[in-house]
């Protein structure tokens, strides 16, 4: 069989297990993740403003969360989505559905690597599944992150761009290669995935220089490097106006520096990054690497399902007369984490690859991967690893990012890689016999492929062993949780449930002894001199073993019950009783609050212009104000609502509520059920004010926001001082919102005065353009958050315009060099077969 049909049939294979494992999507059905769910509440505003048939354009601001904020990290669409982009995503959504698409990639972009690299067809078929069938990325997919999914689909294929070019292949491809799956790598836009896997690219970058220089190859090394910095240039253009936006973004987000000051240690603190509690949240424990060979060591995901019949907790449920639910959920998980949705799990045969493949590849190569596997790690650890307290604080950006956890996608890369390249010297050589010093191991003779195997053996399957007959030696089984989730249930409960977990541990740890065995007795079998061609067997079997192996666990988490039909789907979206009592509101814009876990929460956002949100990358400033002032009014609200009687009674509270009132909030829902309560006292969409008081700084700003009224009164940071013009009362000016879209508001003034208005709508910046009656004109931050000017006297039409200059011009360029990129291609492609047109009519001449 030609090389091209084995391709075509890995490519036949690839897409029936993928079609396989999703096959419930023809039914109709579709994935309810937590993550697609908010952002469906996030994006929903700028969908329907771009398909609603009045705007060809997409809005980059959003008004539905925070008040407001730019729209850089809710949407993936811009003003013209470069071309490279465009083609290439609908090329990809051919091959597969958003979910089935991301495997179907993730497999074919390592499959890819491993050929270059010079794996057999059955090892980079093993290889591919070792990488894109890994638990995490079915985990998140489950959970909805399909971007961090689609992000890390292309590290192999940025990898396969730089092998070739040092393999020395055509460096115009692998320029291409290189460059095209870095563009697509960072346009999904998980700038952690990018960010760790930059780390990876680094060592590898540094390994590969040692190196060159040790064997004198400088010009070979400074062709490639620029073959890599032109790479890393296009890809970085051809992205830019999404990086350098989400940069500007980043420095007012919650990721920046906060501009108040806070006593810490009696040491003022105003450091640049998320707050290290919160970015150490989940942090994967020491131990629980673990899970990485054996998936329930640490008793699977939280809330983990029971068998109702045989299970410890079932049986002493049964015992003492207590009914057992249809389904019996508990948290099984008992790790460092929080909570989570299930374990890091690599696959038992793949960990015994990759340990077989430290001793057994002589490439020095594999070192910088097996530093680099312990380094992310180390990172994954998080709080429970004390250097990570140094690295949060001086690894370049490091504490931009939360989760440390995530930082194992680089080992399941790695393990994935060294896995494959041991099995295909063990397959494509002769085994090798080389006798091992005996400095190291005494009169024991050994040789390197025995003492590899035996190794590996041991530090895998003796694990699993151990687990399987005494799992108390690896942990008491019991959660940092327990003490506040199991407080309330009687002793015989608890042990109960703690002896479910050990079982789950001792099962998988006989399930995971079971695959190594298995694989090991065919490498060992295989292993004699003379049977290199009938080693293909053994590929193809640990291949297959690898394919149920990893199917099986990922099918705890992403199954069939994780879909439901599209009307379903549809269903959970509709209003609530409050929901719809707003909605009959035809008042141009105001906001809502809705006291149940605002800040966290989209559900708001998909119907209403909310106080609250969901996003990680909510503006600083406003963060602070949440602290500072809205969460207090909120509990001002919370004690009133239980000394009322009536929902009248609770209204006067809001005469207190000064900054929910200057943010225009209008209705305060209380329960989904119930109409809400509205907020007569708001200040509405604009007013004026007589007063303005001046701050030094942000702490004298937010200090005064809490003692003035903002009704009557402007707090304006000094910095803007020059451009607050005179101005005088005028108790007769309005100002009045004539039309809202999330990224454009008109207002009409007019006074018989020049007035100071104040704006309910957040300021920022790196875009938002303010003209009078067509005319630019400047404003500025008032009220901690909020914009203001100075409008002359007379009727005038105030438009606010979100246009972000260095989204725009970079936008143009980006779309210029990826039109230049696909002439680029189209040219060489047609230069080839000119010549090789040329080259064969010269043949049929001569002759």
């Amino acid at each position: 069989m030609k090389d091209w049909m084995k391709h075509l049939l890995v490519l036949l294979i690839f897409v029936a297990s993928t079609m396989a494992y999703f096959s419930v999507k023809f039914d109709g059905k579709e994935l309810l993740g937590g993550d697609v769910y908010h952002w469906e509440g996030m994006a929903h505003e700028q969908k329907a403003f771009y398909n609603d048939g009045e705007h060809d354009e997409v809005s980059l601001w959003c008004s539905s969360m925070f008040s407001g904020m730019p729209a850089y990290t809710v949407t993936g669409c811009g003003l013209a989505p470069n071309p490279v982009t465009t083609a290439l995503t609908k090329f990809l959504y051919i091959l597969g559905d958003k979910d089935g698409g991301i495997v179907l990639c993730s497999l074919l972009c390592m499959y890819a690597l491993l050929i270059v690299l010079g794996c057999s067809i059955p090892v980079a078929v093993f290889g591919a599944f070792a990488f894109a069938l890994s638990s995490y990325s079915f985990i998140i997919i489950a959970a909805g992150h399909v971007i961090k999914a689609w992000t890390m689909a292309f590290m192999p294929l940025i990898l396969l761009g730089m092998a070739m070019l040092v393999k020395n292949k055509n460096k115009f491809w692998a320029t291409i290669i290189f460059s095209v799956a870095l563009h697509l790598h960072i346009a999904f836009a998980h700038y952690q995935i990018t960010y760790y896997f930059a780390l990876l690219c680094l060592a590898i970058y540094l390994g590969y220089l040692v190196y060159s220089l040790k064997r004198g190859e400088k010009k070979e090394l400074l062709v490639n490097t620029g073959c890599l910095a032109t790479g890393v240039l296009i890809a970085f253009l051809m992205n830019s106006p999404k990086l350098l936006s989400n940069y500007e973004l980043g420095q007012q987000s919650i990721r920046g520096k906060s501009e108040l000051t806070s006593q810490v240690d009696g040491k003022t603190d105003k450091s640049s990054g998320l707050d290290q509690g919160y970015a150490f949240a989940w942090s994967y424990g020491k131990a629980e690497t673990f899970t990485l060979l054996i998936p329930n060591i640490y008793g699977g995901e939280s809330g983990g399902e029971l068998d109702r019949k045989n299970s410890n907790l079932a049986k002493e449920m049964k015992k003492h007369g207590v009914s057992i639910p249809k389904t019996l959920r508990m948290n099984t998980y008992w790790g460092d984490q929080p909570f989570t949705s299930g374990p890091v799990y690599f696959g038992a045969i793949v960990c015994f690859l990759a340990c077989f493949a430290m001793f057994y590849i002589k490439s020095k190569f594999k070192w910088v991967l097996f530093a680099s596997t312990i380094f992310f790690m180390v990172l994954s650890f998080g709080k429970n690893a004390g250097i990570n307290d140094f690295f949060f604080h001086y690894l370049p950006m490091y504490n931009k990012f939360r989760t440390p956890s995530m930082a194992l996608v680089i080992p399941q890369l790695i393990f994935a890689l060294l896995g494959a390249l041991a099995l295909n010297k063990y397959m494509t050589k002769d085994i090798d016999k080389t006798p091992l010093p005996s400095k190291l191991f005494g009169k024991i003779s050994t040789d390197r492929f025995s003492f590899s195997f035996y190794a590996s053996l041991i530090l895998t399957a003796g694990v699993c062993l151990l687990v399987w007959i005494a799992p108390g030696i690896f942990g008491d089984f019991v959660s940092p949780q327990d003490a506040a989730q199991l407080a309330n249930y009687p002793d015989w409960f608890v042990d109960a449930l703690v002896a479910d977990r050990k079982d789950l541990a001792s099962d998988d740890a006989f399930r995971s002894l079971v695959f190594i065995l298995i694989a090991a007795a065919l490498m060992w079998i295989f292993s004699r001199q003379g049977m290199v061609k009938n080693r293909k067997f053994v590929a193809v079997a640990i291949a297959f073993l690898t394919l149920i192996d990893l199917w099986s666990v990922d099918k705890r988490y992403l199954n069939d019950d994780c879909y439901i039909k599209q009307r379903a789907k549809s269903e959970t979206r509709k209003p609530t009783k409050a929901d719809e009592f707003i909605l009959a509101d035809n008042t141009i814009d105001f906001r809502v609050l809705n006291l149940r876990n605002p800040f966290n929460n989209s559900e708001v956002s998909y119907f209403h212009h909310s106080i609250g949100g969901y996003n990680a990358a909510k503006l600083r400033r406003y963060q602070d104000l949440i602290e500072q002032c809205i969460e207090p009014e909120m509990n001002t609200i919370y004690a009133s609502l239980q000394k009322a009687k009536t929902v009248e009674d609770v209204e006067p509270v809001f005469a207190s509520t000064k900054v929910l009132n200057m943010l225009n909030t209008k209705y305060i829902i209380y329960s989904n059920d119930a109409a809400p309560i509205e907020n007569p006292y708001r200040n509405g969409d604009a007013w004026v004010v007589g007063d303005v008081r001046y701050a030094k700084s942000a702490d004298s700003e937010m200090n005064t926001l809490k003692v003035i009224d903002p009704s009557k009164t402007a707090i304006i940071n000094e910095e803007f001082k020059s451009m607050v013009t005179p101005f005088e009362m005028d108790s007769t000016a309005k100002v009045e919102l004539t039309l809202s879209h999330p990224n454009r508001k008109k207002f009409m003034s007019s006074s018989q005065k020049n007035i100071l208005t104040v704006f309910s709508d957040v300021y920022y910046k790196p875009g938002w353009h303010v003209y009078v009656d067509g005319n630019e004109v400047e404003h500025f931050r008032t009220n901690w958050i909020l914009r203001g000017m100075v409008v002359p006297a007379g009727e005038h039409e105030i438009e606010f315009l979100f246009y972000p200059d260095t989204f725009v011009n970079l936008t143009h360029m980006s779309n210029a060099i990826g039109w230049i990129l696909i002439i680029l291609v189209v040219g060489y492609v047609g230069y080839f077969f000119y010549n090789r047109k040329k080259n064969e009519t010269a043949v049929v001449v001569k002759d």
